[in-house]
């Protein structure tokens, strides 16, 4: 069997009863918990389901954060994929699914950054720099701040300076005190080349 069909029966494997467990509860009533927002402190509702299915995607996301420190990074993409394919089935149920839905794509940009795949990397940051602030989990700024920056790598890496210069130029605007060593190393590597 072909590794892509094996990688889809797989996300396939770990959708659907996710999928079941989330509607079942849904209808039966919510049995909730409180649980408190990591962004602003403020008390939020999950039912055990949610619960459930926010560790799952932790799990998952964890699994594939391994992947990718012990350099595997086409285990790290495919485990990356397992869980985008769950958040991508209930992505709008709530804040925090949303949350790791962005965080595992802005992952996913660097694995194709280290996998030396720079357009894929590009696209995908793209795409997720595109989610509108109006959305009920807007991309948080730290976050916008890291994918900005892989994409102006991922555009270096093209030999689009002007781009990259831009997305460097714009982390640096959005970091915490307009201060971003990183990007500013890079903006200063861009104008004296």
């Amino acid at each position: 069997m072909g590794r892509r069909r094996w990688m889809l029966l797989t996300g396939i494997a770990v959708i659907i009863p996710s999928v079941l467990l989330y509607t079942i509860a849904r209808r039966r009533g919510r049995r909730t918990s409180v649980d408190v927002n990591k962004k602003n402190g403020t008390p939020v509702e999950y039912t055990e389901e949610q619960r459930r299915y926010h560790d799952m995607l932790h799990s998952l996301k964890e699994r594939a954060n391994a992947h990718f420190q012990a350099s595997r990074y086409e285990e790290a993409l495919a485990a990356y994929q397992e869980c985008l394919d769950v958040t991508a089935a209930l992505r709008d149920v709530d804040a925090e699914s949303m949350l790791v839905d962005y965080t595992v794509r802005a992952n996913v940009v660097m694995v194709f950054l280290r996998l030396q795949r720079p357009e894929e990397a590009r696209i995908m940051a793209t795409l997720l720099l595109q989610q509108p602030d109006s959305t009920a989990s807007p991309l948080p700024n730290d976050l916008k701040v890291k994918v900005l920056y892989r994409r102006g790598l991922a555009s270096r890496a093209l030999g689009d300076n002007e781009s990259a210069l831009c997305d460097f130029r714009a982390a640096v605007q959005l970091s915490p005190g307009q201060r971003n060593l990183q990007a500013e190393k890079e903006i200063a590597a861009l104008l004296h080349s």
